[in-house]
């Protein structure tokens, strides 16, 4: 399987809480947004009761090379 990598521009920080994401961060919809979709760390994705899964969100790890790769979603 080909390897996916976050492109986008992204800050070291939840857009909910404002925590350093760590090794692991969350595509998908904003807790309390109404649907509008934000990078999330692991305490608000678990937290808010998101999922992974197409239309749902996608979980991304931090690899040696400082990209976040796509693992799961």
């Amino acid at each position: 399987m080909k390897k996916v990598y976050w492109t986008g521009a992204l800050k070291d920080e939840c857009q909910a809480c404002h925590r350093s994401f760590g090794v692991m961060m969350y595509d998908c919809a904003m807790p309390g947004s109404g649907g509008v979709w934000g990078n999330i760390c692991r305490v608000c994705f678990s937290h808010n009761g998101c999922r992974l899964g197409t239309g749902l969100g996608q979980e991304y790890a931090l690899t040696k090379d400082k990209r976040w790769e796509k693992v799961r979603g």
